[in-house]
């Protein structure tokens, strides 16, 4: 808006330049007091200020409140971790156990054997905080139900299906390793070709079931009655998409008003060009005025100032000029 402001003053669409009162009436503009004395004389003034007031003074200052209400509605965090190298972290410090009701599974047994980086560290973590064994399922769930206790299960498993009987359960799968599971034939077997055309046929049930029991959370054992939360699941807070909108609209209206600062400057320039050749090209009584102002300031006894008198002398002298041509004209 100062920019702007110096523009027009070169342009002398505004009679002088105070940087100082406009930053001060940007402030007012902010504290929904706006002054009478903030004016501007271009597109591109009118523009900025069009958008600065919607943007700055509305939208940023509703979008404020609006941060500042979901930061305090919105539900702590109440996992003790959310990916594998917090659980790690948590092992390596005693405050959380692993539980297992069989040692034999492959992610217990890739623990004892494997280089990779996951396993590394939790192997690491777990030689002075070993691996408990529970009895069975029930028991392993019912030690992860007291607090303290960590139950890798799979996906595909039994143990995920009872585990969803039960409430105040938080799944973490980030940082997990997979695995993959194979249907085993006999070399040139005669289903492999009928579990292959199957798979094929079958491949849309195969997604929406996976889908259905694995992601969406669908359970096909005891469903619990767990008491309500007090938080709504579903609510999260305002994060860049969720605005994205308000910044775009401040670009489209920044970019027209910086395309019609643009214009006007050319046409002011333009404007200026012309002035000039027309003045390069005006009749003698032009050339007359600009020799009477240069013989004032000659024969003025001040020569840093000019004669009013004598100027307003010679100007009357060339008006008298003009007006005898015409009559002479007519005649």
């Amino acid at each position: 808006m100062v920019f702007i402001s110096y523009a027009e003053v070169k342009m002398k669409r505004r009679p002088r330049f105070r940087p100082y009162e406009m930053a001060w009436e940007v402030l007012q503009l902010q504290l929904d007091e706006k002054s009478e004395n903030m004016v501007f004389h271009t597109i591109a003034g009118n523009t900025i200020l069009f958008i600065f007031s919607l943007l700055q003074s509305a939208f940023f200052t509703y979008l404020y409140e609006g941060l500042l209400l979901s930061a305090l509605i919105q539900q702590g965090e109440e996992n003790p971790f959310k990916d594998a190298d917090g659980l790690i972290r948590l092992i390596a410090e005693g405050k959380y156990h692993l539980v297992t009701n069989y040692r034999g599974n492959w992610y217990f047994d890739e623990l004892d054997h494997s280089n990779s980086s996951h396993f590394a560290k939790l192997r690491a973590a777990t030689s002075s905080n070993p691996v408990v064994v529970a009895k069975s399922v029930s028991d392993a769930l019912d030690m992860v139900d007291k607090g303290n206790y960590i139950f890798p299960i799979q996906q595909d498993s039994l143990a995920m299906q009872m585990s969803k009987e039960r409430c105040n359960f938080v799944y973490v799968n980030k940082g997990l390793p997979q695995r993959s599971a194979h249907l085993i034939f006999a070399n040139n077997s005669l289903f492999l070709n009928a579990f292959n055309t199957g798979i094929i046929m079958q491949a849309s049930f195969i997604q929406r079931t996976f889908h259905k029991y694995f992601l969406a959370g669908s359970k096909i054992g005891k469903i619990p009655k767990c008491p309500a939360t007090e938080f709504v699941e579903g609510s999260k807070s305002l994060d860049a998409n969720s605005v994205i909108g308000i910044f775009t609209l401040g670009a489209i209206g920044m970019s027209f008003a910086l395309v019609a600062f643009v214009a006007e400057i050319y046409h002011f320039w333009h404007k200026n060009v012309f002035m000039r050749k027309w003045r390069a090209n005006a009749p003698l009584g032009g050339v007359e005025n600009i020799l009477a102002v240069a013989n004032i300031h000659l024969n003025s006894s001040n020569e840093d100032r000019f004669d009013l008198l004598k100027l307003a002398e010679y100007r009357e002298r060339i008006q008298e000029r003009r007006h005898s041509r015409e009559t002479y004209t007519s005649l």
